[in-house]
């Protein structure tokens, strides 16, 4: 049969070429194969490239399915405090999140961290969980518990901010991340009333997103949130500011 790495690069040729319709039948034949040979480690490798395309195109059903036979797989194979593990049990925690199973995640999310803490260089996966975690809370409006999660996730995103990458698009996925974190804390300091630490969130995030995604929508609605948080404030001055450097940036008619 195929090794694990000629599976990737077949999966890859497909996903590049947008062929989606030869992803699902394809990862479910290499499941078969692996099954018959009682190769486990190509069966769990296959079986969560499988179940993050379930995930993707929403087919939760079947994204919940195969994700309890994989957990119980390798439990049954004692891998459950691995890194592999948690990695397995962060598709089924966002499968579940997407499906609006939020409890669900959210037990999946603490588990995986668990597992996680006692690992060397997973700082980037478990502020991403706190992240996620936060999301799920503000989702259900319980901002305190999704503020405290956030601050879990930032010094960890704070630690990486340096951090040479050589895969570019790894680095624009951790800098969006550290982004939704500093606004996600300016939303929450804004909602207790706090402004003043508000604005200095929001305006850390509007900061790294003009350096990595220049004059975005996104980085211009920031400004707009220091500028209106300023005027609050009594700052005229730095809320003129923010307001003048998105009529700087507008684009000409």
């Amino acid at each position: 049969m195929r090794t694990i790495d000629k599976i990737f690069e077949e999966l890859k040729e497909m996903t590049d070429g947008q062929r989606w319709e030869e992803v699902e039948p394809f990862l479910t034949g290499c499941l078969d194969e692996a099954r018959e040979e009682e190769n486990y480690g190509i069966y769990i490798g296959t079986g969560n490239e499988l179940l993050r395309f379930y995930r993707e195109t929403e087919q939760f059903k079947k994204a919940l399915d195969l994700s309890e036979d994989l957990l119980l797989l390798m439990e049954e194979l004692q891998l459950d405090e691995t890194e592999h593990f948690a990695t397995v049990m962060l598709n089924v925690a966002a499968a579940c999140q997407a499906a609006g199973r939020a409890e669900e995640a959210r037990r999946y999310y603490v588990r995986a961290l668990k597992i996680l803490e006692s690992k060397p260089e997973t700082e980037e996966v478990r502020a991403d969980i706190f992240t996620q975690m936060a999301l799920l809370f503000m989702n259900q409006d319980n901002y305190e518990e999704g503020e405290a999660m956030l601050k879990q996730a930032l010094p960890l995103y704070e630690q990486l901010a340096d951090v040479q990458e050589t895969d570019r698009e790894r680095e624009m996925n951790r800098h969006i991340h550290y982004s939704t974190v500093l606004s996600g804390l300016g939303e929450a300091s804004y909602r207790r009333k706090d402004y003043a630490d508000a604005l200095s969130y929001y305006e850390k995030a509007a900061a790294l997103s003009q350096k990595c995604f220049g004059e975005s929508e996104g980085t211009r609605l920031l400004r707009e949130n220091c500028a209106s948080i300023a005027r609050q404030l009594g700052d005229e001055e730095k809320s003129a500011y923010y307001i003048g450097l998105n009529r700087k940036e507008e684009p000409l008619p």
